[in-house]
């Protein structure tokens, strides 16, 4: 213990960008890597755009001995070009998302400094020394424990993380007995500077995933809750995130750590190896991608949800007023519904509509949803789900089998449902829709040249059917050929994206 690492950080970068295959960078096996690790600092690193007081209070509470160092987005900068300068600042700054930029950042200081790493989004259930003393005592009665340290793991370089809810990543928001230049980290630094923009692009979990990949191939018997002991990076305790009903929504209950105190959550916990006691609560106090930004949109989805309760009691006593009055010609319900609906879009259009829309495509489910994607989907029908106001996304023109609005489930239900609709597909649509975005203004162009003043609701459908016949004879584009160009309709314009 306490001799100097291996590589100095101008050798380490160069041979991670020269030795993409890793037959020379830390192949090594644990056991002869082990002596050149130091005990971690204890110190507890978190980072965010400006501290958030409950996160600050809660490691008052649970951290103990350990020294919050808090971060924020300049500093991460400042760290980044101390150590690399202007390249490695570049390659940082390439990362649209804030998130990963803060992995590239968080990977990097834990293996030049060493430490432990806990999101500010996070709140521990009880003090991280009771915790970490059970997932000891725990890995000292197995006979791989005993083999890897004959008095105790505590006397041994480890690491402890978690396992995702979608049991194919490692969660790293939370990073504990990180030593200086442990053959994990300085493979995760490797991967994340070999790593470009693009290819998160389209998997936003991708740098969770190389970790998942990464453990799994030293693991013959595959990764598991609790202490795995990798030949290549050493023993590694793993929480595992379970999900919990009844945290959500506005009944939601709330959740309470040991001290009494208690938050809202969004009811993922990360839980103890083989029993149901809770280690953490994976996002608490609102957090959907940042603090302010969803307090805010919690207090509209609170006031959507009792505007809706309201509307729902007027919709009742109209609909008993109308049963007794004489039905509506099909013709006008026909045009008023798609009066309401072109209403919606040029509401959804505007750049308040718009940035609520993307509020929403950031929390959790939708996340891999790119800002250009989501501006796109609007102008086919994306929209707030008006069935569950407190953050889902749904579709203006389609129903269920059942004729209820969509509820999306995740960013996939997302693309797939509205590349159908660029396609000219009608997915599970109960009636026929107009058009939107260039079609829109095809049959708009078509309509305005045969009525004088406005056109009822069946020339419109007559138009559009015409434009989907048409459209039927010719081969069917790819999802990345619809997604190259974007289109919106603004203003009565075509605007290119």
């Amino acid at each position: 213990m306490g001799r100097r690492c291996r590589w100095t950080w101008r050798e380490f970068v160069r041979e991670a960008l020269t030795q993409a295959d890793e037959r020379v960078l830390d192949k090594p096996p644990f056991v002869q890597v082990a002596p050149w690790l130091e005990e971690p600092p204890a110190v507890l690193y978190q980072t965010y755009k400006q501290d958030h007081a409950p996160a600050r209070e809660m490691c008052e509470r649970h951290i103990g001995r350990l020294r919050r160092i808090y971060v924020d987005d300049e500093q991460c900068v400042a760290d980044v070009v101390a150590l690399g300068g202007a390249w490695l600042k570049e390659k940082y700054e390439s990362y649209q998302r804030g998130s990963h930029r803060c992995d590239m950042w968080r990977y990097i200081r834990l293996r030049q400094n060493g430490g432990n790493y806990l999101d500010i989004k996070m709140a521990l259930a009880r003090p991280w020394a009771e915790t970490l003393q059970a997932i000891l005592a725990a890995g000292d009665q197995t006979a791989e424990g005993r083999s890897a340290a004959p008095l105790s793991l505590a006397t041994t370089p480890y690491l402890v993380m978690s396992i995702g809810a979608n049991k194919r990543h490692i969660y790293q928001g939370n990073i504990w007995h990180a030593s200086k230049s442990h053959p994990l980290l300085t493979h995760a630094v490797q991967k994340v500077l070999t790593t470009s923009q693009a290819s998160l692009r389209s998997r936003y979990l991708l740098f969770c995933e190389q970790l998942w990949e990464a453990l799994a191939q030293s693991l013959q018997q595959g990764i598991q809750p609790g202490w795995n002991f990798s030949e290549r990076w050493g023993p590694i305790y793993l929480f595992e995130e379970v999900l919990q009903k009844g945290y959500t929504g506005p009944k939601g209950q709330l959740w309470t750590d040991s001290c009494h105190v208690s938050m809202p959550v969004d009811g993922h916990f990360m839980h103890l190896a083989g029993g149901r006691e809770v280690y953490a609560a994976t996002r608490a106090w609102h957090w959907q991608h940042g603090f302010k930004e969803v307090v805010l949109a919690v207090a509209d989805a609170k006031q959507a949800f009792a505007n809706a309760a309201t509307e729902a009691g007027q919709e009742a006593a109209a609909a008993e007023a109308a049963s007794t009055a004489e039905p509506m010609d099909t013709a006008e319900a026909t045009a008023a519904e798609d009066q309401a609906l072109e209403e919606q879009l040029e509401e959804d259009l505007t750049e308040e509509g718009l940035t609520e829309i993307l509020g929403i495509a950031r929390t959790t489910y939708y996340e891999a949803l790119t800002e250009a994607e989501v501006r796109t989907f609007v102008g086919l029908g994306l929209c707030l789900s008006k069935r569950r106001p407190e953050g889902w996304l749904s579709c203006r023109y389609c129903k269920t089998t059942r004729r209820r609005t969509y509820c999306f489930q995740g960013a996939d239900q997302v693309r797939e449902h509205f590349v159908n609709h660029a396609a000219g597909g009608l997915g599970r649509r109960t009636e026929a829709t107009p058009a939107v975005g260039v079609e829109a203004a095809a049959v708009a162009d078509e309509v305005a040249g045969v009525w004088a003043g406005a056109p009822p609701a069946w020339a419109r459908g007559d138009a559009a059917a015409r434009l989907t016949a048409a459209r039927a004879a010719l081969p069917r584009p790819t999802a990345a050929e619809l997604l190259t160009t974007a289109f919106l309709q603004d203003g009565g314009r075509i605007r290119e994206l």
